[in-house]
């Protein structure tokens, strides 16, 4: 079975590791790399990661989902689908 996290636990969501208030432009240079991406980094130094399904988009149809999804299993991580 799963574990619940705890109060203990550190849970960083991919959404906010792109400053939103950034330009195009700016946004475009940060994900330029996929590899040097700032989802690549935080996965890097993970031991897990949840994938989050909705009924409203599919996972699958989001690229960056995708890649994070496939550095994850590339790189050994547990990966929990959830949703």
């Amino acid at each position: 079975g799963q574990t619940p996290l705890t109060l203990d636990d550190v849970a960083w969501i991919c959404t906010f590791s792109v400053c939103q208030n950034q330009t195009p432009e700016q946004i475009a240079a940060a994900i330029s790399s996929p590899m040097d991406s700032p989802f690549a980094q935080v996965l890097a130094k993970v031991d897990e990661v949840a994938v989050t399904f909705n009924e409203s988009v599919s996972l699958y149809s989001r690229v960056w989902c995708v890649y994070e999804a496939f550095l994850a299993l590339e790189w050994g991580k547990l990966v929990r689908a959830l949703g």
